[in-house]
Parts: structure tokens; C-alpha cells; sequence
């Protein structure tokens, strides 16, 4: 895959008045007052009052900046970072969160630059004492920076992109001021037509109508190459899409206690169907499908206190293709009810299928990136059945964990593949400590080539977060006692000795 540059562009809001009078003011010498942006795919991304924004590289009204920062290189594509970026401004950097102290667009910056590179940004940057603006040099400056970091420093127009030709190497046209477009190359004002246009008018809007026309077909073009994209994502995830939707509805509703749903939710379990077979492909993985009340339905089976197996086993089954969609994990992810993970608390309670079929369900949810940050939430929620504070990412980990040392051959699979898919996306150090230490010691044991696969793969992805290299060192990973079990097995075995080596 093709990397990336990351820069920092690093703005000092004083123009220089903080070096020159930091010292004698405040006793300390200050070098800048720093506002910073991430520059990526030819691209400026900065967050203030206005929420994240963007613009072309040097486009703010703040210029050329003072110093510019490269700070490595990323592998995540344009596709995926503008969908990350969407997601922090949906849930965290929404403009009235933005605070000038506490949460400002250099906390953005770190945060944006540990996701890309795995390291955050300078720490003369984002330790700048708070205090400084109380100082006499602080209120002098306190109309410069509410006016540049309230909603920060954006020209017109700077909002946040879904697409951007600049990123094909398509050049936009510069735009023309009302005024210098009823003017000539002198200047002068010309005479309108009969239209009331002048002639430059004329032509402009005849060429804007096609700038227009060829802004259509650049933006369907990279739908289609953001749609490919997706695809080429999804294909490095594990994702399980051969539940046969027909016989899990049939076999649900032939184990039916009496009364339990109307013939209405009947009739919406039975439209499922459809919905889920439409799926085949992978094609339409990112079309929405299953309607709500469908999803309802599967939510009060979920619910119900000791439902039988009979109707157990096909309902997660079915739940593995409703968690492919993307507008089901986004109604979870904003939904605080807790149900579904609720469910999976008691994971361990149910029949071995049964927690595989979960575990798969999980995996499918990282089809996306909202997904994936659903089981990574950390906020915290009281889980009704133990009465206990708990968070999205304590529970699923210590189910990972638990799993991986159960010394069950299916479930050690299942809950490897899923950390595989989480390692796809930015994850904690916590996580990739706990649950890579638990992958190491199951590999002591004496696995299938399926499970030991699976295992190793998912030791693999960690390996890009924290201290995993030296931690197999430590606890003694031996490749070489694994790779004659399969060529894929084998295949794994060199990546990680070449990660190693690095």
C-alpha cells in the first residue's frame, strides 16, 4: 500500500510579541502562542469554534506557517481518514466542544497524528502553561486569540470535504471576486449584454456550467474509487457472510413459545429475509437494508429472559448479517441502552456455537469503522445483570481474554479473528497489552493449525501498537516451532520475524 506524508503546520498567533516579551513579563521565555493543523492529501485540517475544518495547504488567514513539521508517514487511505475525521467531529470534535484552554486545535492535532503516524505531536506544543494567559502579556493577546481560535482562522467556505479532486491531481479553478469578474484584465468595467451580462459574465457562466458539469463526473469518480477502496479495507478483515438467512428465520420461528411475538413482528422477522440475502456479493456492504422495526424484533428476542437454544443459536447467526450494515452499528453506537452488549455479557453462559456465533457477529461489526468504535467505547455504562460500571472496551476485552485461555479450539479462533479485526483500526496501548500477552501465553499450548493461525495473525496486527516486538521477546515466541504446520501458517511466522527485525 502507498504511504503518505504527515506535517504539522505550526502558527505562532503572537507574531513574534510572545519571544520578545514572554521573559520580562512572565519570568519564562515563551517562543510562540501555537495554533497547529495536519496537512494530508494535499490538504489542511485544523479544529476551533467552527468544528474540524479544512482547506488547501497555506489557505487560512494565517498563512505561510512559522515552522512545518513532518511527522512520518501513514499507510490509511483518503477513504478511511475522511471517514475517521467525520466520526471525531460527530462525537467529539463538534464545534461547541471546542475550548480554548482544555480542548483546542492542538488537541486535535496530537490526536489526529497518533491515529496516522502512531505519535502525537511536540510537547512544547501541547504543554504551553495555561497560566500564560493570565499574565499581562496573556491579556494582551487575549483579542488576537479569541478572534483567530474561536472559530479558528478558516476562510469562506473551509468546511470539512466528503470528496476532494485534489487528492486525483485535478487542479480547482481560482475563484474571481464579483468585482473583478465584471471587470477586465485593466480593471475597467465592461458593458453588459442584452442578458444584462457583460460578455466576461457570459463566458464565466458558460465555463462555470461546465466546471460544474466536469465536478460531477470527477466526484462520481471518486465515489467509485472511495467505493473500491472500502472494498479493498474490507478484504483485510475477517468477515462471516455464509449464514443462510432462510433456515435461521425458520428455525426461529418453529421454536417460537406461544405468544412471545404478534404476528406483526412475525411478518418483520420474516421480511429479514430479503434484506439479508441481498447481501451476497459484498457489493451492497455499505448499503443500508434492514429496517428498524426488523431490528426490533431481534432486540426483544435478545431480550428475553432464558430463550431456548433452538432459537439462540440462528438468532446470533442472523445477527452476524444485520452487523454487516452500516446504519444498524450506527444506531448502536449512539444508542445508550446497552442491550446488545448487555447480551454478550453473558457470553459465557451460553453453548459453545452459540459464543462463536458472537464472537463472528463482533467480527462483522468492524466492517466499518463506526463499528469498530463501538466496541472500543470507553464510557461507561452500570451493566444490569451484575450491577457493576463497565465500558464497551472493558467488557469485550476481558471476553477476548477469557476466551484465549479457555483452551476451546473454536472459541481461541473466533475471539483471535476478532482481535485481528480490531487491530485493524487504531487501538489503546491497555488493549494491545492485555490482549497480546494472552495471545503469547495460548501459543504455548498445543493449538489446531487453525486456532495457531488465527493466534498468530492476530499477534501480528498488534505488532504496529505499543510494545508488542519486545514483549514476544520477553515471553518467548517461537516461530520456527510453528511454521511447518501450513504454508499460511509459515507465511504469518516471516512477517512477524521481519517485524522483529525492524
Amino acid at each position: 500500500m502507498a504511504s503518505c506524508d504527515v506535517q504539522l503546520f505550526v502558527y505562532d498567533l503572537s507574531k513574534g510579541l510572545a519571544k520578545q516579551l514572554s521573559l520580562p513579563l512572565i519570568g519564562k521565555h515563551l517562543d510562540g502562542i501555537w495554533h497547529t493543523s495536519i496537512v494530508i492529501f494535499n490538504r489542511e485540517y485544523f479544529f476551533g469554534g467552527g468544528g474540524i475544518q479544512s482547506c488547501r495547504p497555506c489557505g487560512t488567514i494565517l498563512g505561510e506557517p512559522d515552522k512545518a513539521i513532518t511527522l512520518g508517514q501513514t499507510q490509511v487511505t483518503y477513504s478511511i481518514f475522511l471517514e475517521y475525521l467525520h466520526e471525531l467531529g460527530d462525537e467529539k470534535y463538534r464545534g461547541e466542544m471546542y475550548n480554548l484552554f482544555e480542548f483546542n486545535c492542538n488537541t486535535f492535532s496530537s490526536e489526529v497524528a497518533s491515529f496516522l503516524t502512531g505519535s502525537k505531536i511536540p510537547d512544547y506544543i501541547t504543554t504551553l502553561p495555561q497560566e500564560v494567559m493570565n499574565t499581562p502579556i496573556g491579556a494582551m493577546l487575549k483579542n488576537i486569540v479569541d478572534s483567530m481560535t474561536s472559530n479558528p482562522i478558516a476562510k469562506a467556505g473551509a468546511k470539512l470535504p466528503t470528496f476532494d479532486p485534489a487528492v486525483n491531481g485535478i487542479t480547482e479553478g481560482e475563484n474571481k471576486s464579483t468585482e473583478s469578474a465584471a471587470k477586465g484584465s485593466d480593471g475597467v468595467e465592461k458593458e453588459p449584454s442584452a442578458s444584462g451580462k457583460s460578455k466576461e459574465e457570459s463566458v464565466s457562466s458558460a465555463t462555470g456550467n461546465a466546471a460544474a458539469e466536469s465536478s460531477e463526473n470527477v466526484e462520481d469518480a471518486l465515489m467509485e474509487r472511495i467505493r473500491k477502496e472500502r472494498l479493498q479495507e474490507r478484504a483485510k478483515l475477517v468477515l462471516f457472510e455464509e449464514v443462510n438467512p432462510v433456515a435461521c428465520v425458520e428455525a426461529i420461528k418453529s421454536s417460537l413459545p406461544k405468544g412471545l411475538l404478534s404476528d406483526e413482528e412475525i411478518t418483520e422477522l420474516e421480511n429479514l429475509v430479503p434484506c439479508l440475502l441481498g447481501r451476497e456479493g459484498g457489493e451492497d456492504l455499505y448499503k443500508p437494508t434492514i429496517t428498524p422495526a426488523g431490528f426490533l424484533v431481534l432486540g426483544k428476542l435478545m431480550c428475553t429472559v432464558e430463550l431456548p437454544p433452538e432459537i439462540l443459536h440462528p438468532l446470533v447467526d442472523i445477527l452476524q448479517l444485520v452487523f454487516l450494515d452500516p446504519e444498524i452499528i450506527r444506531e448502536q453506537k449512539e444508542n445508550d441502552d446497552h442491550a446488545i452488549m448487555t447480551f454478550i455479557f453473558l457470553l459465557q453462559t451460553y453453548a459453545l456455537e452459540v459464543q462463536v456465533s458472537i464472537f463472528r457477529m463482533l467480527c462483522n461489526a468492524c466492517s466499518t469503522r463506526k463499528g469498530s468504535l463501538w466496541l472500543k467505547s470507553e464510557k461507561e455504562w452500570m451493566c444490569p445483570v451484575d450491577g457493576q460500571l463497565t465500558s464497551n472496551m472493558q467488557l469485550i476485552t476481558s471476553l477476548i481474554v477469557a476466551s484465549l485461555l479457555s483452551t476451546v479450539m473454536d472459541l481461541i479462533g473466533a475471539s483471535a479473528t476478532l482481535v485481528w479485526n480490531m487491530s485493524r483500526y487504531n487501538i489503546s496501548d491497555d488493549f494491545t497489552v492485555e490482549v497480546s500477552s494472552a495471545l503469547i501465553q495460548c501459543l504455548t499450548m498445543e493449538l489446531t493449525e487453525e486456532a495457531t493461525y488465527r493466534c498468530l495473525q492476530a499477534l501480528f496486527g498488534l505488532m504496529q501498537y505499543g510494545e508488542v516486538a519486545s514483549l514476544m521477546k520477553v515471553m518467548g515466541v517461537d516461530t520456527i516451532r510453528y511454521s511447518t504446520m501450513s504454508e499460511r501458517v509459515a507465511e504469518v511466522c516471516r512477517k512477524i520475524e521481519d517485524a522483529m527485525e525492524m
